[in-house]
């Protein structure tokens, strides 16, 4: 049965602010594919376009009521735990910037909730024009990396010299591909029809453009978004099932994967005696990143060097910023985690571990609770995130985060776009984003 404000929601014509900023939003990915200054321009437009659109009060309502969440209440409190390391900075500016820029994309991703979760159309509009870019996108991108780089010129602008060229235009975004992996997935689903075929193609697109560049930290991710789906479905008795078979696919993956990663081993000039891990595993380079963050973090164990700061802060001595012929830290740790700890030291460390723990938590019991998909598609995304997260980008990066921010909002907006209020599930327990009741 159908709500009333669902009802004159479908009923409506849809204004064209509206339909610009779906299909701005829905862009993104393919923007992102594009370059990040491209990115950022597309979602401007989006976010212009939310801002002058009819319904702005009933937006502006829904905003608070998710602004009070639990777990964006937790994040709040993470924030109070890095203020110590951000006013003791080794870079106070630099590190007020990165700390203002996050809660503005928490802003971003609650604001995107609160105006998609009310306009189902506008939601479903955004996710035909992310289908129709992302797969304009991968085609470009697979067929440039793996034999015709000219055809780069199509979304970056310019040819590709070679293949391997290609692969350092995008290989990036193919690190990032797998946290789009489930949201394309439950996107098909949505949609229905020929849509979830399509979502197939595109998932299979997304993976292979990640193997033809070699990302090892986007494997990992896959691994760990398969691992908390496996975990997900045990520990739902409905979803048991498929228990067995995701054991299989999961064991498939990682066996492939370790044997994809063993024939493909690292060299340099690292001694044996300083790699704790194989090269074929680990690369040597970042190995030695790791373990001179944690040197660094060693000299400001509770408090930190300051959020976006430790490629900056004065060598130590001893050491110089080549070691074994490679740089010791050349602009982060490539790990999430030690980059927390050595930048906002064990103080902002151990609160921003718990965050983490609570919204995995709080999305299982959602999960458990109500079987829904577009919580196994954010737990997935989620875990593909931050799996990754521990071999690839900064946490602080603006690009990586937003796109991170925004797949959870569009998710959490998601609710079947056919079922009215009576189809909501309950209030009780915390969310990352309250249920519009």
């Amino acid at each position: 049965m159908y709500s009333v404000n669902t009802l004159e929601e479908q009923q409506a014509p849809m204004a064209v602010s509206v339909r610009i900023a779906a299909i701005a939003l829905g862009l993104s990915s393919l923007a992102l594919l594009s370059g990040r200054g491209t990115f950022a321009a597309i979602l401007a437009v989006g976010v212009l376009a939310m801002l002058l659109s009819p319904g702005g009060a009933k937006t502006f309502r829904d905003f608070r009521r998710a602004a009070v969440a639990p777990q964006l209440l937790m994040v709040a409190a993470v924030f109070a735990a890095w203020v110590p390391s951000t006013a003791l900075s080794y870079l106070p500016w630099t590190s007020v910037q990165v700390l203002a820029r996050m809660a503005l994309f928490l802003v971003l991703g609650v604001w995107v909730y609160a105006y998609f979760s009310g306009r189902p159309r506008a939601l479903d509009l955004l996710l035909k024009a992310l289908f129709v870019g992302l797969a304009f996108g991968l085609v470009v991108a697979i067929l440039g990396t793996w034999a015709f780089p000219e055809a780069m010129v199509l979304i970056k602008g310019h040819v590709a010299s070679s293949t391997v060229h290609a692969v350092l235009m995008v290989k990036g975004f193919a690190s990032a591909a797998v946290v789009l992996v489930p949201f394309v997935a439950w996107t098909g689903w949505r949609l229905g029809d020929l849509w979830k075929a399509a979502s197939l193609v595109l998932v299979m697109g997304l993976l292979t453009l990640a193997v033809l560049a070699g990302s090892r930290a986007g494997m990992a991710g896959l691994i760990g978004a398969l691992g908390i789906v496996l975990v997900a479905c045990m520990t739902r008795r409905e979803s048991r099932r498929w228990a067995g078979s995701l054991v299989v696919l999961f064991v498939l993956t990682i066996g492939g994967i370790l044997i994809y990663l063993s024939g493909r081993p690292y060299g340099g000039s690292v001694p044996e005696d300083v790699l704790i891990f194989p090269t074929w595993l680990i690369d040597p380079h970042r190995q030695v990143i790791w373990q001179y963050a944690l040197h660094l973090a060693e000299q400001r164990p509770w408090i930190g060097w300051g959020i976006n700061t430790i490629n900056l802060v004065p060598q130590l001595p001893g050491t110089s910023p080549i070691e074994f012929g490679v740089p010791v830290l050349p602009s982060h740790p490539h790990n999430w985690i030690l980059e927390i700890f050595a930048e906002t030291g064990i103080i902002g460390g151990i609160a921003m571990l718990f965050a983490v723990g609570l919204q995995f938590s709080a999305m299982l019991r959602r999960y458990r609770a109500g079987g829904e998909g577009r919580m196994l598609a954010a737990l997935a995304a989620s875990a593909a995130f931050f799996v990754s997260g521990l071999f690839n980008f900064s946490f602080w990066s603006a690009w990586w985060q937003v796109s991170y921010v925004l797949v959870l909002a569009l998710l959490y907006a998601g609710r079947p776009a056919e079922a009215g209020s009576a189809s909501l599930p309950p209030r009780s327990g915390p969310s990352i984003m309250p249920t519009t009741p």
